[in-house]
């Protein structure tokens, strides 16, 4: 080769230190100017306005209803839109405030069935953690990993009972075992929840015993199959 040769750069080498301190700055500065969130994305509470649509509805109709008669009897010469107007506010202001409202769970007890299943179990986890006294009714308390399990997390508030739904004997041993152990106070259990797979729905005086025991007889065969 002829002619003045002239060494490229090498690609391997360092960047200038300066250059680096530059961009970490120009990042940081980026990182802390980030703006936040707008509140047009976030969840709209479609749960209070659907509280508050129907109050404001009958609102509407009362206020047309009272206007009218006021109007006619010439007792007042009141307007539909003032009284709507005010009672809009106090209803909303009442319906705000009830939404608003927070149950104690100090000195309630709830009893569930089938915590042999996830819901059943994962409700009692969820209400002992909540500070709820929670009476959790297996099919098989005995020897049972699920109800040792449970009873072992969560705290001494939660008792496991024997419950199997088609049992008479076993609702009987367990209504008795869990008026013996409510909070003080507590007048009943403020909550039975039934998170078994099967339910007879209608008068209990009109239901079979076979319609009621059919659970049990369903896992019965389930388990000899």
């Amino acid at each position: 080769m002829s002619g003045p040769f002239k060494r490229r750069p090498s690609l391997k080498a360092l960047p200038n230190v300066g250059l680096v301190k530059a961009a970490n700055i120009q990042r940081r500065q980026s990182a802390v100017n980030l703006k936040p969130v707008s509140i047009s994305q976030q969840e709209v509470p479609w749960d209070v306005l659907d509280r508050c649509l129907l109050p404001v509805v009958f609102c509407h109709a009362a206020a047309i209803v009272i206007s009218t008669m006021l109007n006619t009897l010439h007792i007042s010469q009141v307007s539909t839109l003032t009284l709507f107007i005010f009672f809009a506010i106090t209803t909303i202001a009442a319906v705000l405030f009830y939404h608003n409202l927070k149950v104690t769970a100090a000195g309630k007890a709830v009893l569930i069935t089938g915590c042999d299943s996830r819901i059943g179990n994962a409700l009692a986890r969820h209400l002992d953690e909540q500070g709820f006294t929670v009476f959790a009714g297996f099919q098989n308390a005995n020897d049972n990993p699920i109800a040792e399990e449970l009873k072992e997390e969560c705290s001494g508030r939660l008792h496991v009972l024997q419950l199997d739904v088609s049992s008479e004997t076993q609702i009987l041993a367990a209504s008795l075992y869990a008026v013996e152990h409510l909070p003080d106070g507590a007048p009943g259990l403020w909550a039975v929840i039934h998170a078994t797979s099967w339910v007879a729905l209608g008068e209990i005086e009109w239901i079979p015993p076979q319609v009621m025991g059919r659970r049990g007889v369903w896992m019965s065969r389930r388990e000899g199959l």
